[in-house]
């Protein structure tokens, strides 16, 4: 049943300029349970979380029609990738028309950023118990080189050169997870820096590893 939506709207657009953002939202939708099929309430919707910096939320109700924001598809699709959600869902979440199909590029590119996050968690996981190590590391370092010149005793100078040589074999691992999930996302630029960070870490990891291994055997 299709319905003059411009009063709503109207009050819609009120409510989020008094940063009443989820009230207009709701306002709006409750219209578009009622008349999936009407545009003009769907622009409206995603003009209001476009206007206030939510731009998956803006795909949400723009994604199947002409001209939509590809920026905008692309943050819904990423929205939808971490909730694992399925083509009912979508339908669901976009309040769609029975009598539209979703977009098959869609869907074959709401494929494709599963299986990129799906081997790119491993990474991300590399990076997180690295950070975490690399912290951890730095500060039993500098307590044990603390503790050991205030006791005045011995080993103090090693202790810092292989706390320092861990701490950045820990922080080259990061850049290693980092520089991968770039690579994976396809992002070029990035993963060209990344990638060359890691090896700059790792370089120095084993000049210093070699010249702690000489220092000591001398």
């Amino acid at each position: 049943m299709r319905t003059d939506p411009s009063a709503a709207i109207e009050t819609a657009r009120s409510l989020a300029l008094a940063g009443r953002v989820r009230e207009a939202g709701h306002l709006l939708r409750e219209h578009l349970f009622q008349d999936p099929g009407n545009e003009d309430l769907r622009h409206a919707i995603a003009r209001i979380y476009r206007e206030t910096g939510h731009p998956d939320q803006a795909g949400r109700y723009e994604f199947f029609l002409p001209r939509s924001s590809r920026t905008e598809r692309a943050a819904y699709v990423n929205l939808l990738a971490e909730e694992g959600a399925d083509e009912a869902r979508i339908r669901q979440l976009s309040i769609m028309p029975d009598d539209v199909a979703i977009p098959h590029g869609f869907v074959s590119e709401l494929a494709d950023r599963r299986r990129t996050q799906s081997e790119v968690e491993p990474w991300g996981l590399l990076v997180s118990v690295a950070s975490v190590a690399f912290f951890v590391l730095a500060l039993v370092t500098v307590l044990a080189v603390y503790f050991f010149a205030v006791l005045g005793a011995d080993g103090a100078a090693v202790i810092a050169r292989v706390g320092g040589l861990v701490c950045l074999a820990a922080l080259a691992m990061v850049f290693l997870g980092l520089a991968v999930s770039a690579w994976i996302r396809r992002s070029r630029p990035a993963g060209a820096i990344l990638t060359a960070v890691t090896l700059v870490l790792a370089g120095a990891v084993v000049a210093g590893t070699i010249a702690l291994v000489a220092r000591l055997s001398a």
